[in-house]
């Protein structure tokens, strides 16, 4: 957070905050120290905005969770593999094709199962702009942002998935806020009641 990291807070003109580059496509070159980021920590919500979270999204949760999970079963089994404890059948049939065609057959005829879907964490970034203050079929944009935030992040935590939640804003360059909902070490548990302290900037 910028409180931890006084050497690069700065203070030009009205800017406040990190400098960080920024891409200037027409020109082919980064803008040096072009945007200020100013970092802090989402608060927590009141319980009560969990709970009733966890109510009304219990339905599409489940949903979620069941597809998941057919999702990572077919991507954990690894077809055509040289060893493994499981045979691949369509691999046995072709490899008897291939037999019966006086071909070499193919020795990738096995299954392996694996234990992990993804070996690289994911950061999920959500936009807290005062745009999403604005309503949708009666509901609060950031309101319906926070929910599927809260039943993507039910889903992902069932399966061991590391990742992390933050949100962003800007109003102009000098003004770029980022707050961190939940880090990467962080228990989901623990963090996604922060979700309904999300606000518009």
């Amino acid at each position: 957070l910028a409180d931890e990291h006084p050497a690069h807070a700065v203070l030009a003109g009205r800017a406040r905050g990190i400098p960080y580059p920024e891409w200037d496509y027409a020109r082919g070159h980064y803008r040096a120290n072009w945007c200020f980021v100013q970092e802090d920590r989402t608060p927590d919500a009141p319980p009560e905005w969990q709970q009733a979270a966890a109510r009304r999204n219990a339905g599409l949760v489940m949903l979620l969770k069941r597809q998941f999970a057919t999702l990572a079963n077919a991507q954990l089994r690894l077809k055509r593999q040289t060893s493994g404890p499981d045979v691949d059948i369509d691999a046995v049939v072709e490899r008897a094709i291939r037999l019966a065609a006086g071909q070499t057959p193919n020795e990738a005829i096995y299954i392996d199962p694996r234990r992990r879907l993804h070996d690289v964490p994911a950061l999920i970034v959500l936009d807290e702009s005062f745009s999403t203050d604005s309503y949708l079929h009666g509901a609060r944009v950031l309101d319906t942002i926070a929910d599927i935030m809260f039943c993507v992040g039910e889903t992902l935590d069932e399966f061991g998935i590391d990742f992390g939640v933050a949100g962003f804003s800007s109003n102009t360059r000098r003004n770029c806020a980022f707050s961190l909902v939940k880090d990467f070490d962080e228990d989901w548990r623990g963090a996604r009641g922060r979700l309904g302290a999300l606000r518009t900037n």
